[in-house]
């Protein structure tokens, strides 16, 4: 007999269909959340809170990681999605107020229709989509158009600030890897947890260390927000890599891409057999 859950289930997480996922975050918002109006997004595996079209992909694998702790990652998912339809400071403020908490975060191309009404966004490398977000702790907002509009700034300037403010907190990571030997090796991951690991690659400062322990051009892979991989460019082992990278897009949340990345001088490319993709 499995212990009783919080919510006052006792099915395992690791026994829980997509279909039962569901049916408990709803049971989860009818007892938590009375006032939001939940319901189910016809033909997705997704759920509209007060209007607002959320998947569940994300949040069903940060719940298959940490089952004993689903009740607590659901309600904070709820209150995160709460918080955007409730309208926050943070979406009102003008962009002096909010310029230090500007960052980017990188994303899968796939979800470009989903916010190129509500967020900030520039396609990259025909994979990638770059978008531009305010930290909220915890959590972050997506830069609305319409406010971006309003704070009459360059998109230039928007990047800018966002790769200013997530270099300074890169800073600890680029002097542990400095000092570390180990980081000449193979692989190397990059995975603190805050939300922007895989955006890190954007920052020249990063790809310059990187370049100087492992060799210049190297590859790079982002299979998910959380996660950031360096290798050497070995053609031996890009197999094995691949499979590295395609093992983690598919078990872990908020995935991005299983493609490889050749980091040059110049910048980013799609690795592509060999060769380059510009």
């Amino acid at each position: 007999m499995f212990p009783q859950t919080a919510d006052g289930y006792n099915t395992p997480m690791t026994r829980l269909t997509r279909k039962q996922f569901f049916a408990r975050v709803m049971s989860i918002i009818t007892r938590k959340f009375p006032l939001a109006r939940a319901a189910p997004v016809s033909g997705e595996f997704a759920i509209s809170i007060n209007g607002i079209a959320a998947s569940l992909e994300n949040v069903y694998r940060m719940c298959c990681e940490s089952p004993a702790h689903l009740p607590r990652i659901v309600e904070r998912w709820v209150v995160e999605i709460l918080r955007v339809d409730e309208g926050s400071d943070e979406i009102t403020a003008d962009f002096d107020q909010l310029r230090d908490r500007i960052m980017p975060v990188l994303l899968p191309l796939a979800r470009y229709r989903e916010l190129s009404d509500r967020a900030v966004i520039q396609p990259m490398l025909d994979e990638l989509l770059l978008a531009y977000v305010i930290d909220c702790d915890r959590s972050f907002l997506y830069v609305p158009p319409s406010r971006f509009r309003n704070w009459q700034v360059s998109l230039e300037q928007l990047h800018q600030t966002a790769l200013e403010n997530l270099l300074s907190r890169t800073r600890d990571i680029i002097e542990e890897i400095s000092s570390n030997p180990l980081s000449s090796g193979f692989l190397m991951g990059v995975q603190t947890g805050d939300g922007y690991d895989a955006g890190r690659l954007l920052l020249p400062e990063f790809q310059q260390l990187v370049a100087r322990r492992m060799g210049s051009p190297f590859l790079a892979a982002v299979p998910c927000r959380d996660l950031l991989i360096c290798a050497r460019l070995d053609p031996g082992a890009i197999p094995k890599l691949r499979e590295l990278v395609k093992d983690i897009h598919r078990t872990k949340p908020y995935q991005i891409s299983t493609r490889l990345l050749l980091v040059t001088r110049d910048g980013l490319a799609l690795y592509r057999r060999g060769r380059p993709r510009l």
